[in-house]
């Protein structure tokens, strides 16, 4: 009796690796373009999501919730940083002519 569970696994290997090569190929034909993350890295040392989608383009699949509320709490702490620094720039001026 033979054991022929390697050779299917082998083979489903085979076509998973294919299908993603196929689709990794068709992306570039469609957009023209492959993204070098690592040119990037060298520029900038460090990428956020935005500039990792800019490269790569958006996920084939939704984000899991987890992370969708991470980048909620995210963006709204950028947004109230950006809030309370526009409140602190007239301060700012303020102070500025109190000097001269």
């Amino acid at each position: 009796c033979t054991n022929l569970s390697f050779f299917f696994n082998d083979t489903a290997t085979t076509e998973i690796y294919t299908e993603q090569i196929v689709g990794s190929v068709r992306c570039v034909q469609e957009t023209g373009t492959w993204g070098n993350p690592a040119d990037t890295l060298l520029e900038k040392e460090t990428l956020d999501l935005k500039q990792i989608v800019n490269i790569l383009g958006d996920r084939p699949f939704p984000p899991k919730a987890n992370y969708k509320a991470f980048l909620e709490i995210k963006k709204a702490t950028e947004e109230l940083e950006k809030e309370q620094e526009e409140q602190k720039e007239p301060e700012k001026q303020e102070q500025e002519l109190s000097l001269i």
